[in-house]
């Protein structure tokens, strides 16, 4: 039962210390689906985007939940 508990308090750390790099793998992956339904920008391919502006926010508000 410890190392069962040791094992879930070591992920839960790891995905707390990580959050940043799983947001960056998230937005790589899914950069297309991204850009479709959540880039404000998209009406002005011009700018290049490609859903930045979507994760530039969801980074942000990672920040703001870190430093609470």
């Amino acid at each position: 039962m410890k190392a069962c508990f040791a094992y879930l308090l070591t992920a839960l750390v790891l995905l707390q210390t990580f959050s940043r790099e799983l947001l960056v793998v998230d937005f790589t992956l899914n950069q297309a689906t991204i850009t479709a339904r959540f880039c404000v920008n998209k009406a002005r391919p011009q700018l290049h985007c490609d859903g930045k502006c979507y994760f530039a926010k969801k980074l942000k508000q990672q920040e703001e939940r870190e430093s609470k």
